[in-house]
């Protein structure tokens, strides 16, 4: 029997019903988009109609997102976008936050219990390089056409849904406090009711600078003055040498095979492209397809190979400006079967608890047009609402990811011999967004991403177990339930919608604690945006976990 588990989380309802009824589309040739927010999804598949390219229609998305879901989409953020084209070509542009040139282990504020309004917790943003990059070198189109959208619905506003107003509800906390948010985002101190109309001034005036100076205006012009004066101000280590010497990384994917499936994903400082393929090559030791999925004894070797996966991302992976990543080792058929040795033999797999901090709060797309380009990008402000504050004259709200580097469970910044993911000036703090593509026989298969911080490796993890072993459709596979283990914590949590009370007694009598708990609605079990290509045509699904998102046919 094995001994000392770790408790495992049962979280409740999280499987609510989209308010959005477009979560799923089938049969489409002539491209496709997908978002957690319904605009974006439907300005992605506009450009797509008027003749973009997928990465076209992935910018016009990222600048979109900034103003139809505040909450996670940003002007002041950062991420990972991978761009797979019709010929094969496939490149990851990592366009993550670095850490202020002047910031110290003393004047980053890194306590767990209070991350939001601290200027300080504000690291160098990458998405307008990101996204204006990935046009100027893989898109069609301009920069100034593609944000047009975007200040379309900054300037004239939007009416509010559902799901929108869920995720405000989620900021109200920072609305009450500043007099220019309570002025956008509240009515008498409420949030914005559905039908409402959000209109946003100030963001669009930002939006028009870069759509006529493109990065110029926020890593130099006046954007950039305005930002760093507001630093001035509340103390904070960001300044203007910072905007002004932030590059992208253009970088080749990451790349593991499984079932004769070819996975591309990100390489560090993302974290999850290396968890998501040392889980499957664990995987790939077992006969997935004769266990039926949630059986006591299938949960127990992912719950393993997530734990190991982990540990070893924890030991590993960081910025690769500053370690040498071992990814021979890490992602080699040996290494994996060592584990599965271990897992066989009943050595269970267990997490020493290094407290590292990272958001659920992200936001992914996914986008294929009808010449066959792909594109998967995951980006985020850190929190919702990033540090909850805004710049004065700018409209936009301020990352937090200082935050992300290695902490102790004080909200210590940890050393570097302590973990590869301390913190150091002009470092990029590590990251679970994996945006991932996925081909089979050299032609395109899956287009996937979702938010989720820590859970996003486990969570694709499980999801293509699900389509790869148990072949369900691409809508059972995302909707199903789902658990996760490792990274920074020290428990495992399983969602309870799909989990037979049977293999709970067996994990039980394998001796896992069994411990009743809720986690973060919305947030936690992430939001999967898919497209599918099969036999021609595409099959797209928007996670049913937010609220709010949409399948558009472009």
């Amino acid at each position: 029997m094995r001994i000392n588990r770790l408790p495992l989380i049962l979280s409740f309802g999280l499987l609510t019903a989209c308010s959005q009824q477009h979560n799923v589309t089938v049969g489409v040739e002539s491209g496709m988009a997908v978002s957690a927010q319904h605009l974006a999804a439907d300005t992605g598949a506009s450009i797509l109609r008027q003749g973009g390219n997928a990465v076209d229609a992935a910018v016009a998305m990222g600048y979109a997102l900034s103003v139809t879901h505040p909450s996670c989409g940003n002007i002041d953020g950062g991420g990972f976008m991978i761009i797979r084209l019709a010929n094969g070509k496939t490149r990851v542009i990592d366009f993550r936050e670095k850490a202020p040139l002047l910031a110290t282990r003393n004047n980053i504020y890194l306590h767990p219990q209070n991350l939001h309004e601290v200027y300080s917790d504000s690291a160098t943003a990458g998405t307008v390089a990101g996204l204006n990059y990935a046009e100027n070198h893989y898109g069609t189109l301009s920069v100034s056409k593609l944000i047009q959208p975007a200040i379309h619905y900054a300037q004239d506003g939007y009416k509010l849904t559902a799901g929108d107003v869920v995720f405000l509800n989620e900021g109200k906390k920072h609305f009450l406090k500043y007099a220019q948010l309570r002025n956008i985002y509240l009515n008498h101190g409420n949030t914005l009711s559905a039908g409402s109309r959000l209109v946003q001034p100030e963001l669009a005036q930002t939006l028009k600078q870069i759509a006529t100076s493109k990065d110029y205006a926020f890593y130099h012009g006046t954007i950039a003055k305005h930002l760093t004066q507001a630093m001035r101000q509340e103390h904070a280590p960001l300044n203007q040498t910072d905007l002004a010497q932030y590059t992208i990384q253009e970088v080749k994917p990451l790349h593991c095979r499984y079932r004769g499936y070819d996975i591309y994903t990100t390489p560090a400082p993302s974290y999850g492209g290396v968890e998501l393929c040392e889980i499957m090559n664990i995987l790939s030791k077992f006969p997935i397809a004769n266990y039926k999925p949630f059986s006591a004894q299938a949960m127990a070797i992912n719950i393993d190979a997530m734990n190991a996966a982990s540990a070893d991302a924890q030991k590993y992976i960081g910025d690769p400006a500053f370690i040498k990543i071992p990814y021979n080792y890490l992602l080699s058929q040996q290494h994996a079967a060592q584990i599965a040795n271990k897992i066989k033999q009943g050595k269970a797999f267990h997490m020493t608890h290094k407290p590292q901090y990272e958001s659920l709060n992200t936001t992914a797309i996914s986008v294929v047009d009808k010449q066959g380009n792909a594109v998967s990008m995951i980006y985020t402000l850190n929190l919702f609402f990033g540090g909850g504050t805004t710049p004065d004259h700018l409209g936009f709200f301020l990352n937090n990811e200082n935050i992300d580097f290695a902490m102790s469970q004080t909200g210590t910044p940890l050393l570097p011999s302590q973990s590869p993911n301390a913190f150091a000036p002009g470092k990029r703090p590590a990251s679970g967004m994996s945006p991932t593509i996925i081909t089979k026989n050299g032609q395109l298969f899956l287009v996937v991403g979702t938010p989720g911080g820590p859970t996003i490796p486990t969570q694709l993890a499980l999801m293509l177990e699900n389509r790869i072993d148990h072949h369900m459709s691409l809508a059972q596979s995302i909707n199903l339930g789902r658990y996760h283990s490792g990274s920074n914590q020290s428990y495992i949590n399983i969602e309870r919608n799909g989990v037979p009370q049977d293999s709970l007694t067996k994990l039980r009598q394998l001796g896992f604690p069994i411990h009743f708990g809720s986690n973060y609605k919305y947030a936690y079990w992430g939001g999967v945006t898919a497209i599918e290509h099969s036999n021609g045509q595409l099959k797209g699904v928007m996670d049913k976990r937010r609220p709010g998102g949409k399948v558009a046919a472009g």
